[in-house]
């Protein structure tokens, strides 16, 4: 799971800066979505049983979230206080134009949920990272998710279903009005992360009526024929197909029981580092990309195809550098407190009670980071 986590990274900071295209970045960030939710259900479940574990969860969950970016922000600041506040130069559709870095209004609105007319309600921004918004999404469903896996624990599912179909049928509302738009919104989105709850707490039955070689063989037919559809579907089709195809992979892979090894935990770490650190290479290659425009008259960022081979070289040099600077970042901020959050996961003061299903029962052996 850590390898998938990583690639879906990846697809993100390559429809970035390694011209893959938004298509490829918001499917990749809707089935993360999706991965999300059942691996906080499956954390929640394993590792934060008892009369403190919500608090536990939600302490390891700033400690995971919250000084990366911190670090990221900050450095990003001092980027732009060196270039005296000057926005960056950025081809947009052939014109040029600037990225919506800047710094807030006020230090306190630096991550905003800005109100939006029916059906999105409100969407996430942050002023210094604007891609940053699907970090903010996901930290509003971490607020929700304890509760929303109690509901699946309480065999409460109908409640899950009702959340699910109620966010999804905003999210089809949205797309007239916004496009896409809608994924930028807790409220519309939250349906992606409930299909990953619902997909936890399925897996282990679904394991127990089924031979588990055809569950994997179906899986991978399923996923194919999801991932094909994907190459042909509109851009706004493939965003709602997506989570399903994490939902199928989850679900019938045997994800539920299956642990990985230490190198599958470090790639899931990575993913995340890389995820946040590439923010900050971002603002980096955008002050190349403008050097080069005031040489050259030439963008690399930003504009359509490639003429000569120079080009295409400092283009995925771009996609290169924003990679090592992503693990740079992860390795010098975010790995220092895999440690606090290792104690955090295994302080149990209140025994958990006994477990009820086949993923529940391997709490004891430990779980992997998340």
């Amino acid at each position: 799971m850590g390898l998938t986590r990583l690639v879906l990274s990846l697809l993100v900071v390559g429809s970035h800066f390694g011209d893959l295209g938004e298509p490829i970045g918001g499917t990749a960030v809707s089935s993360f979505f999706t991965i999300s939710g059942f691996l906080m259900a499956r954390t929640i479940r394993e590792n934060y049983a008892g009369a403190s574990g919500v608090r536990r969860f939600y302490v390891n969950r700033v400690v995971r979230i919250v000084p990366p970016f911190i670090a990221v922000l900050l450095l990003t600041a001092l980027v732009l206080s060196l270039r005296g506040m000057h926005p960056f130069l950025l081809n947009r559709n052939g014109a040029v134009g600037f990225p919506d870095v800047e710094f807030a209004p006020a230090w306190w609105q630096t991550v905003t949920l800005d109100p939006d007319p029916y059906p999105r309600f409100v969407s996430a921004h942050v002023y210094l990272a604007p891609q940053a918004w699907s970090l903010v999404v996901e930290a509003v469903f971490y607020l929700l998710a304890p509760a929303l896996v109690a509901l699946a624990v309480a065999r409460r599912r109908a409640g899950l279903w009702a959340i699910a179909v109620v966010s999804l049928g905003f999210a089809a509302l949205s797309v007239p009005q916004s496009g896409n738009g809608w994924i930028r919104s807790p409220i519309d989105s939250v349906w992606m992360f409930v299909l990953g709850v619902l997909a936890y707490e399925a897996a282990p039955r679904l394991g127990a009526r089924v031979e588990q070689r055809w569950i994997a063989r179906g899986a991978v037919a399923l996923i194919v024929a999801i991932a094909l559809g994907l190459l042909v579907l509109p851009e706004h089709s493939a965003l709602f197909v997506a989570p399903l195809l994490a939902v199928t992979w989850l679900a019938l892979g045997g994800w539920a029981v299956r642990r990985g090894g230490s190198l599958d935990r470090t790639l899931g770490n990575l993913a995340y580092g890389v995820f946040i650190g590439h923010f900050l290479s971002a603002l980096l290659l955008m002050w190349a990309n403008e050097a080069l425009y005031q040489a050259t008259g030439h963008f690399v960022l930003g504009e359509n195809g490639y003429t000569t081979f120079s080009e295409r070289v400092f283009r995925y040099g771009f996609y290169v550098a924003a990679l090592l600077g992503s693990v740079a970042i992860y390795y010098g901020i975010e790995r220092p407190f895999e440690r606090l959050r290792s104690r955090i996961r295994q302080s149990r003061p209140v025994p958990a009670a006994a477990p009820s299903t086949p993923a529940a029962s391997l709490a004891e052996a430990g779980s992997p980071p998340r």
